[in-house]
C-alpha cells in the first residue's frame, strides 16, 4: 500500500534542477527540496516522542488498574513506548511515508541515496540503530552510530512537486 499520488517508481534523480545538486537527496541546500523544514522536524520529533511516551503511560495505567498484572506496570510502560515507536517509525513510515508528528507538519521520509520511499528493512535497520544509540546514551557507553545514510526528512510538498515535474 502506498500513499495516493506518490509513485515510488518515479526517480527523483531525473528531475530538472537549478544549480549544483548534492549527492544525497534532502541535504542542506538541495534544490530538489527547497522548502525550509528544520523547525518542523524538531517539533514533529518532539510530538512523536511524546506520543510514544503517552502510549507507554496508558499501557502502564491499564496494568495498574488490573490487580492480577499490576506488578507488570513498569515493563508495560517500556514495552508500550517501544511498540509505539516501532509501529510509527517502521510500519507507518513504510506504508504512508510519515509518522503522525511528521504528517501534522507536512513532512515525509525518503532515502538519501536515491530519493525513493524507504523499504521496511531500511526503516527497521535505522530504528534499531536509533534504539542502540538511545541505550548507549543512557548507559554512558562511548558507542555512537553513523547517521550519514539514515532516512532524510523532507517536506511532502517538495516530493509532490518533484514527482509532478517529471
Amino acid at each position: 500500500m502506498t500513499t495516493p499520488g506518490f509513485d515510488a517508481s518515479t526517480t527523483p534523480d531525473t528531475a530538472p534542477t537549478h544549480g549544483e545538486v548534492p549527492d544525497k537527496h534532502g541535504d542542506s541546500g538541495d534544490p530538489r527540496y527547497p522548502s525550509p523544514r528544520q523547525l518542523r522536524e524538531v517539533i514533529a520529533f518532539a510530538f512523536d516522542w511524546l506520543l510514544h511516551i503517552v502510549v507507554g503511560l496508558v499501557a502502564m495505567t491499564v496494568f495498574l488498574d488490573i490487580p492480577a498484572v499490576a506488578d507488570w506496570a513498569a515493563p508495560a510502560l517500556v514495552i508500550g513506548w517501544i511498540a509505539a515507536s516501532l509501529l510509527q517509525r517502521v510500519v507507518a513510515q513504510r506504508i504512508v511515508h510519515t509518522t503522525l508528528g511528521k504528517a501534522l507538519f507536512g513532512l515525509c521520509v525518503i532515502r538519501p541515496s536515491d530519493g525513493q520511499w524507504p523499504t521496511l528493512g531500511y526503516l527497521l535497520k535505522w530504528w534499531l540503530l536509533g534504539a542502540l544509540d538511545f541505550v548507549a546514551t543512557i548507559s554512558s557507553s562511548p558507542w555512537t552510530s553513523d547517521y550519514d545514510n539514515g532516512p532524510t526528512v523532507v517536506r511532502r510538498r517538495d516530493v509532490v512537486a518533484l514527482r509532478t515535474a517529471l
